[in-house]
């Protein structure tokens, strides 16, 4: 669609949410062969000087991941296409591969590849862009739905979550569709706001987000609630020091704006 090849490409600039993110990216890509992804980064071509340069901003743990990563996929390309990047600038770096993948853990539903050219004034009309979007729109609109829902009952300082009509298990807080069946006939229910324990967390101590950068530093966590569904927030209330796996917590609900609630969670009382 774009006119281009693999090996037109200079650059790439790929969601690394997980490492092997990366390697199922390049594979589904075709950058190489299914299951070869391993070797074909062991051979040093995603670095600096390499055949395929890589996520030249340092990639989401260098750069940022909470809070828009994709949007920083884009700005790096065109910064590159630019030459704009001093030490790490790409050396004659014309086209640009960005893509993303949207969704939720284990309900990954849209993935996004943007072709980018460097176009130099006066220049001939360039390719056309290529983008490709793999969706399911039903679930993308049932996805759309939740969220709303889910953020109406913040708003009221309600915690809620879905639990799935065919096979009764708790579902997530917010999802499309069952974890467990893949059935779309899912249903509220109000949660207690109460926690059995801090399953995961790690500290967030630099982000090149505007919005997170005052918070620095913040505790992202995954909390295992009393119904026996995990969900990915902030702990507050305690310095980062302080929280512990396991310990008990509650929910509390920042009201970021007149639109905007997010339920967050502190130690328990």
């Amino acid at each position: 669609m774009a006119g281009v090849t693999h090996a037109d490409i200079d650059l790439c600039m790929l969601y690394d949410s997980f490492t092997i993110t990366v390697l199922l990216t390049l594979e589904n890509l075709g950058f190489c062969k299914k299951g070869e992804g391993g070797a074909f980064v062991q051979s040093g071509r995603l670095g600096l000087g390499g055949a395929l340069p890589i996520n030249t901003d340092g990639g989401g743990l260098s750069s940022n991941h909470p809070g828009m990563r994709g949007i920083f996929l884009v700005i790096e390309a065109v910064k590159q296409l630019r030459g704009e990047c001093g030490e790490r600038q790409v050396n004659d770096c014309e086209i640009a591969l960005c893509h993303g993948t949207g969704g939720m853990l284990g309900l990954r539903h849209s993935g996004v590849t943007m072709i980018l050219e460097r176009c130099t004034r006066g220049a001939s009309a360039p390719r056309p862009m290529m983008t490709l979007t793999r969706n399911m729109p039903s679930r993308c609109r049932a996805s759309t739905r939740s969220r709303r829902a889910s953020g109406k009952r913040c708003r009221r300082h309600e915690l809620y979550m879905q639990r799935c009509r065919d096979c009764r298990r708790s579902a997530t807080i917010r999802a499309p569709l069952c974890p467990s069946c893949l059935s779309e006939r899912t249903e509220w229910v109000r949660c207690s706001g109460t926690g059995h324990g801090l399953y995961l967390h790690g500290d967030a101590i630099r982000t090149r987000a505007p919005g997170f950068r005052d918070a620095l530093p913040y505790v992202l966590a995954y909390v295992e609630l009393a119904e026996g569904v995990r969900m990915l927030t902030n702990i507050v209330g305690c310095a980062p020091d302080d929280v512990r796996i396991g310990m008990p917590v509650e929910v509390v609900f920042d009201d970021v704006t007149p639109t905007v609630t997010l339920p967050k969670f502190k130690p328990a009382e």
